[in-house]
């Protein structure tokens, strides 16, 4: 009886300890999921960059390898400024701004002219001038925002004419300019503006042919200064920031959701509680001269499953790059890669990071040390082109 009591009590004793294990092996499964699935979601809060204290880091801390592909230069294809690039189902997108041109020039994943997309003029499915395109993946158009007109033109991805909308031009507005679009749905496009009224953000409802809603008011210094690219796209949703705000806001179906907040410390501020000369308004050089006084201009924005990487404009006249882990929940300032090269991020995605640059700014971007042997041979070719050639996009592999 004896026996059976001590080897009773061991059995508990063993029972015990094993619910303990267990619950321990648990506790640590569930931590796991937890950083893996933070890793892969935008930060919850803030998160905290001091812009005053610069840090060092190499590329290759963040990719594997680097492509170049240059854009094959013919009478056909050349670009006069090259705006905007779009990597879709292995071709190239281009948006070229130059005045006399404002036209998509496609090219394949080697850098191959295959056609043109858009036409300027004033006939059917002609437009005057081009601020943005994006490929609408609920269409499988590729959609341009034609500020003249007020309207937004559509084609297939073979550069054929679908459609446009109609005349887009809210009531309270004494003038009305589409520049960036966003689809977020099959029937609802958002529109950024140039206007005279206080709001940024349109929606408008493709079914009704109109403006459901505003979003966003600014005030005249904020909407006097150009935002570059204030739209950026991933897995299927659409986010919205401006270069003096430090929150990012997904946009959702009617209105805007704050995403994530830089916190810049001491150097944060307001724009809208910015004493802003009066005087200066109607100049547009003067404010340029002194948004550049300002601690931070946001100029590009992106992010994927593992980093937010963002191009920020310091007020001592100079780029730095910001790229923050979520996986680390670490943010760095990098001034100056050690590689000693720019930096200039376009877009964004889990596998890679687009850039582009001139022909004749190679130098700027890229040392043949960065490069395998046969993109190695790419830069040399370019360097000794007699004559000047398109721009190059540079792909960034990430780790």
């Amino acid at each position: 009886m004896i026996n059976w009591l001590y080897n009773m009590c061991r059995y508990e004793q063993i029972l015990s300890i094993m619910k303990v294990i267990y619950f321990f092996c648990l506790l640590l499964v569930c931590s796991s999921c937890t950083r893996s699935k933070s890793g892969n979601s935008l930060p919850q809060g803030s998160i905290a960059v001091d812009l005053t204290k610069p840090e060092k880091a190499s590329l290759f801390d963040y990719f594997e390898s680097i492509e170049i592909i240059p854009l094959e230069t013919s009478d056909n294809s050349v670009i006069g400024w090259m705006y905007k690039v779009i990597n879709h189902q292995n071709r190239y997108y281009v948006l070229d701004t130059y005045y006399s041109h404002m036209i998509v020039l496609v090219f394949d994943d080697t850098g191959k002219f295959l056609f043109e997309i858009g036409k300027q003029g004033n006939g059917p499915g002609e437009y005057l001038y081009v601020y943005d395109v994006i490929i609408n993946p609920f269409t499988g158009f590729i959609d341009f925002s034609c500020v003249g007109k007020k309207k937004i033109f559509s084609y297939d991805l073979q550069g054929n004419y679908i459609k446009s909308t109609d005349q887009i031009n809210p009531d309270n507005a004494r003038y009305f300019g589409i520049h960036n679009i966003a689809a977020i749905n099959e029937k609802t496009h958002v529109l950024v503006h140039a206007s005279s009224d206080p709001f940024k953000i349109y929606y408008y409802d493709l079914d009704e042919k109109k403006i459901s809603h505003y979003e966003y008011e600014e005030n005249l210094m904020a909407k006097r200064l150009k935002n570059y690219h204030p739209f950026y796209e991933y897995h299927g949703q659409w986010y919205f920031y401006h270069s003096l705000d430090r929150t990012t806001y997904l946009i959702g179906p009617d209105s805007l959701v704050e995403a994530f907040t830089w916190d810049f410390g001491k150097l944060n501020f307001d724009v809208n509680e910015i004493d802003f000369p009066e005087e200066y308004i109607n100049d547009r050089n003067k404010i340029r001269e002194y948004s550049d006084r300002l601690p931070y201009n946001i100029r590009f924005q992106g992010h994927n499953s593992r980093y937010i990487m963002a191009q920020i404009w310091l007020s001592e006249r100079k780029f730095a790059n910001l790229i923050y882990d979520k996986s680390t929940q670490e943010s760095k300032l990098i001034e100056h890669f050690t590689e000693s090269v720019v930096f200039c991020p376009r877009v964004v995605t889990d596998e890679y990071v687009l850039s582009f640059c001139e022909h004749g700014d190679l130098d700027k971007y890229l040392s043949e040390e960065m490069l395998d042997e046969p993109n190695r041979q790419k830069l040399k070719t370019l360097k000794n082109a007699k004559e000047e050639q398109n721009p190059v996009i540079i792909k960034y592999k990430l780790k």
